[in-house]
């Protein structure tokens, strides 16, 4: 249920409860009282949620969340918040797990003059891409993996020849946890691109050989969308897949979706749209 401009709370957290592995270890570390402040709130609340699942409850009060955002961050709750902001708090406070969910992400640079390669590598629990125009999932991976010159000004300190000296530089995943989170970064609040959307896609192509999880194939199992109204008003809602096909949840309303509606979300056409996938989950299992 809406408690009040919280569509960004429930969006988020239906999205990591419909990831049955995550799930399945927030309970397990919540249960084991490895959780505190924000993790044990999310903890307690997918606890109450499978438990109104298996008594046939169709909505539920996120007030144990709720609850605890307001103790640490008393002016969160009650106005409009990105749930990708919401989506990095809860993350950072799931340690016990935060295997499953990091990333690596490693920026190398081959030197034009001695062709050593440097890398330097980045952690990352939710991978953000820019999404300049209507595009396909793995055009927008090809765009953040493509390489890059680097001469005039911002030509490259070699430390192997030790020359200033043309380069190029690119970036690969070097890690994939078993659950990749990915963040489409729109241009602007109301210039916004659909992004076609996999319902399977496997990593390999943008990754190191020795990436973990290389070659595994990955299932989307949700999506959190956004609508935008104007500049100053929007609102989140989440798409989840089930065995038998795709669900809506807004808020408290839930809607088994047909064929044609699934595409109208996945696989987009045209430019300008007011509602687009800001957030998706992949999971190998």
């Amino acid at each position: 249920e809406n408690l009040g401009e919280t569509c960004f709370l429930s969006s988020v957290v239906q999205a990591l409860y419909r990831c049955p592995r995550f799930r399945s270890e927030v309970l397990r570390v919540y249960k084991a009282g490895e959780l505190g402040g924000l993790g044990a709130g999310l903890g307690a609340l997918f606890g109450a949620m499978a438990e109104a699942e298996a008594k046939g409850v169709r909505s539920l009060r996120p007030e144990p969340l709720v609850s605890t955002i307001k103790s640490s961050k008393s002016s969160y709750i009650g106005i409009q918040q990105d749930a990708h902001d919401l989506l990095m708090l809860l993350l950072d406070s799931l340690s016990p797990v935060r295997e499953l969910v990091e990333g690596r992400v490693s920026h190398q640079t081959r030197c034009s003059e001695c062709e050593a390669v440097s890398q330097a590598f980045e952690p990352v629990l939710c991978l953000s891409l820019a999404v300049p125009e209507i595009a396909s999932l793995s055009y927008l991976l090809d765009v953040f993996s493509q390489a890059e010159g680097l001469r005039g000004r911002e030509k490259y300190a070699c430390s192997s020849c030790c020359t200033q000296t043309e380069a190029r530089r690119w970036t690969v995943l070097a890690r994939v946890g078993g659950l990749q989170i990915l963040h489409l970064s729109q241009p602007s609040t109301l210039k916004r691109y659909p992004t076609m959307l996999p319902q399977d896609i496997c990593f390999a192509r943008w990754c190191q050989r020795d990436c973990p999880n290389w070659g595994h194939q990955y299932k989307l199992r949700a999506v959190v969308l956004h609508s935008a109204f104007s500049s100053q008003s929007g609102h989140y809602t989440t798409l989840y897949r089930t065995d038998e096909g795709w669900v809506e949840m807004d808020d408290a309303r839930c809607e088994v979706l047909d064929p044609e509606q699934v595409a109208s979300y996945l696989t987009p056409s045209g430019g300008d749209h007011v509602t687009v996938a800001h957030l998706a989950f992949y999971s190998i299992d």
